[in-house]
């Protein structure tokens, strides 16, 4: 059975990029800021959420990645500000990314449980 993977991110060439490598297994779901993120957990079957913590209109990724590990959801952080991710939080994530400082294929061995 394919996946269902959230990607929260607010690039849109980044996250277009994450999309299509992740289609290759998964059904993807996308989502800009919070609010689209928190909506799409609410009304799918999410088994990862692949989130940047700093996104517009009052984008906190933080909370996406809350919300996620609530429901025993898989989560990992790929961000500019890693470090700015609360500690209690970071323990549970699969993995907590720096941009530009990763290969987007080490993210995506995480999300996947690689």
């Amino acid at each position: 059975m394919r996946k269902n993977i959230l990607i929260a991110e607010d690039n849109d060439a980044l996250r277009n990029e994450l999309a299509v490598m992740l289609r290759k297994n998964t059904e993807v779901f996308e989502a800009q800021d919070k609010e689209q993120a928190l909506e799409i957990l609410k009304n799918e079957n999410i088994d990862a959420v692949l989130t940047d913590l700093h996104m517009p209109h009052r984008g906190d990724g933080e909370a996406v990645a809350q919300a996620a590990l609530e429901k025993n959801i898989r989560v990992v952080v790929l961000s500019t500000l890693p470090e700015s991710l609360n500690p209690d939080i970071k323990l549970k994530c699969a993995g907590v990314f720096k941009k530009g400082y990763c290969h987007l294929d080490e993210v995506i061995g995480a999300v996947l449980g690689r």
